[in-house]
């Protein structure tokens, strides 16, 4: 009950911490990097059969399954701030946190879902290129064009 009560006093401070954002920016439960840009970027020189995977083992999850979760956690966010302004206790946003620490958990869970489908697709050197780009060692060109 203790871990519960301090995971959601942390997720409620990083909520409250965020509020004054109005602009917020809905973050994963943890950060989990995908490689859209270098796949747009036609580096990965995907093969027809590989684009044909990435539509029906990757996109699916990401755009109809992840994506609705965040907005999902995005709403539900909004609505924590919203009584976190008007001075709710933690008591009365335990049943909101709780259910967006889920929410996000689900998503995360699809997102490593999705990266481990998208690194099964592909083949040796374009896991290689992947490692070295979030290494931080294979640029993408703000002009390279998609393929």
């Amino acid at each position: 009950m203790k871990k519960i009560t301090m995971a959601i006093m942390i997720l409620a401070a990083g909520v409250f911490a965020q509020a004054k954002n109005s602009n917020l920016i809905i973050h994963d439960l943890i950060q989990i990097k995908m490689p859209g840009k270098l796949v747009k970027s036609g580096k990965f020189e995907l093969s027809k059969e590989q684009k044909q995977q990435l539509m029906q083992k990757v996109k699916p999850i990401m755009h109809e399954k992840y994506n609705v979760k965040m907005q999902e956690a995005y709403v539900l966010e909004k609505k924590i701030q919203r009584a976190i302004k008007k001075g709710k206790s933690i008591q009365e946003l335990e049943s909101d946190v709780t259910k967006l620490a889920e929410i996000k958990k689900e998503a995360t869970l699809l997102k490593i879902t999705a990266r481990s489908n998208l690194y099964n697709i592909l083949n040796d050197k374009q896991r290689t290129m992947w490692e070295e780009y979030e290494k931080g060692n294979v640029k993408i060109s703000s002009k390279t064009s998609c393929k």
